[in-house]
């Protein structure tokens, strides 16, 4: 590697530290070191909000991930029962031996494939079982992220028409592979149809305890969508009294019986 490729390597991992604030943890059963990470706003270049509620910063989940697998143990817990065991960074320590935030965010499936958003998909299957009891806030979270990983199979549905492609072997040949890529992950969303309602049916239950503000309401609305009620989904939204542009989209798709999940800005 020429010694410029390394300079601009180096400086495009520090642009991407950059955009993060770092802290370390231990795991409360073996005490493994891992490393966090925690999205500094206003270094953020690119965003993007989904009607499911998923708001992805320039690539990466706005939040931190709360529920921990330990890389070493395998042992399971919640990221905020050991705050009083968190540190903040020191610049002045290096900590080479810690696991990254890479081996424990979305559990270390690499969710660029479908292999990956499946293996997703069943570990928060696993951890819904694993984790009982839990507290009202723990199963939304856990519930909500499941719907995020059903809807990942579905996010990116967007499809070059093929008369748009650069007419060569080479185009044709990427064009195909994305469609089938994509027809691969529906059919697997498809799969999952009887989970994927069960857990809205759930997460319905979960936020009609707490719809007071706007927000869940209009979630709500989503949520009822997403199962396929869109008489109840239109209740609800003429219910808000306001009109917004996300309330004006989700409004938009119920009259069309479209029940995916969609881009509402980014």
């Amino acid at each position: 590697m020429s010694h410029y490729s390394l300079q601009k390597r180096n400086f495009a991992k520090k642009l991407r530290m950059a955009e993060f604030e770092v802290f370390y943890h231990h795991c409360p059963v073996c005490s493994a070191l891992l490393a966090g990470k925690k999205m500094r706003t206003e270094t953020v270049r690119f965003s993007q909000l989904y009607s499911d509620g998923l708001m992805l910063c320039d690539g990466w989940l706005s939040t931190t991930q709360m529920i921990v697998q330990c890389p070493s143990c395998s042992h399971v817990y919640w990221l905020d029962t050991v705050k009083d065991n968190t540190e903040s960074i020191n610049k002045s320590t290096t900590h080479s031996f810690a696991y990254s935030y890479k081996s424990w965010y979305q559990f270390g499936c690499e969710t660029t494939s479908i292999e990956g958003k499946n293996a997703l998909i069943e570990q928060y299957l696993s951890m819904l079982r694993m984790m009982k009891p839990c507290t009202h806030e723990q199963e939304l979270y856990l519930r909500k992220r499941l719907l995020w990983a059903f809807n990942d199979l579905v996010r990116d549905r967007s499809v070059v028409p093929v008369w748009r492609v650069p007419f060569s072997i080479k185009g044709i040949m990427e064009w195909h592979r994305y469609r089938k890529k994509q027809l691969r992950q529906f059919l697997l969303f498809r799969k999952w149809k009887y989970e994927y309602i069960s857990n809205i049916k759930r997460l319905i239950e979960l936020v009609r305890s707490c719809e007071e503000r706007a927000y869940e309401k209009t979630f709500l609305a989503e949520l009822y969508r997403e199962k396929g009620n869109f008489k109840k989904s239109a209740e609800i939204l003429q219910q808000l009294g306001r009109s917004t542009h996300f309330v004006a989209y989700l409004l938009e798709k119920v009259q069309r019986k479209n029940s995916l999940v969609f881009l509402v800005a980014g």
